[in-house]
């Protein structure tokens, strides 16, 4: 489910939860690499001179359900994947034809990996990008 709410014409803020259920009916197991109960959450305040703020909440459930398939593949743990929380900050400056944004992820450095994935998940890091339209 996704939501946002325009709380003020310069305030808003959105989210989404996601919750996936699989079960393999012939084999009596769950189905592979069904992701654990996950979502987003956030706040976005920008001023009338282009400023924005949208700091960031992000989060995954652990997921233990596991098919036979998931214990078998070594990028999952037997126990399966541990849950994770991440705050990311994101600010910038848009005006006509220009936008300057950055982006500092994972503040708190979590050690996380996407379900199924085999691949850990960003440290903390920091991100500038501009753009220009013309």
């Amino acid at each position: 489910a996704d939501a946002e709410w325009q709380l003020a014409p310069a305030l808003a803020v959105y989210g989404n939860l996601v919750y996936t259920y699989g079960q393999n009916i012939t084999g009596k197991e769950p189905l592979r690499r069904i992701p654990p109960l996950n979502g987003r959450f956030g706040i976005y305040y920008q001023v009338p001179s282009g400023i924005w703020v949208r700091p960031e909440y992000m989060f995954a459930a652990k997921q233990s359900r596991l098919a036979q398939g998931d214990i078998d593949d070594n990028r999952i743990a037997d126990t399966g994947t541990p849950g994770w929380n991440l705050v990311n900050l994101n600010a910038g400056f848009t005006h006509r034809w220009l936008n300057l944004s950055a982006e500092w992820h994972n503040i708190g450095n979590e050690a996380y990996r996407t379900h199924g994935s085999g691949i850990d998940g960003y440290g903390r890091s920091f991100w500038v990008a501009l753009q220009v339209r013309f």
